[in-house]
């Protein structure tokens, strides 16, 4: 198997979110998973195992986790974790980490795209990310701005030069 990297920095130095493309060549079967970054997924008061809830959509309002075909997010007192597919080809997932896998938190989820991959495949991603002290309105905006792809592998291969 190889991976062939690239990653875009955001287009302004105020902008959340970072993209990453790879290319994946694969003899078998396999399955790849582009993750943002784990956050803390507790709700209640500090020390509480409450596991964050499951939202019908994703909401400024509310700390909760949130994936559909697209896109996976997770909100909580840490700040906004956020992980968009800009080639459709996968599938979002908020995966519940081990215990104890992060230094800051005991308990995290970690936003993810998963794609099937057998022989080569391109997969794109934006990652988004904002922590807990700059978590304002505004977010959810900047979150759904985020998200606009690319209809094919040849469009995004020839707007970013690859």
């Amino acid at each position: 198997m190889t991976v062939e990297t690239y990653l875009i920095p955001p287009p302004t130095s105020s902008s959340p979110f970072h993209t990453r493309v790879h290319k994946i060549t694969s003899s078998r079967a396999i399955l790849a998973a582009d993750s943002g970054f784990a956050i803390h997924s507790q709700t209640g008061p500090i020390e509480s195992e409450r596991r964050m809830p499951i939202l019908q959509s994703p909401s400024e309002d509310v700390y909760g986790r949130f994936e559909n075909k697209l896109s996976g997010i997770a909100t909580s007192r840490a700040g906004v974790s956020g992980v968009f597919d800009l080639l459709r080809t996968g599938r979002g997932r908020v995966h519940n980490a081990d215990g104890n896998s992060n230094t800051n938190f005991a308990r995290t989820v970690i936003p993810s795209i998963v794609s099937q991959v057998n022989g080569e495949k391109w997969l794109a991603t934006r990652v988004f990310a904002i922590p807990g002290d700059s978590v304002t309105r505004g977010w959810l905006e900047e979150w759904e701005a985020s998200q606009k792809g690319w209809g094919s592998v040849d469009e995004m291969k020839k707007e970013l030069g690859i």
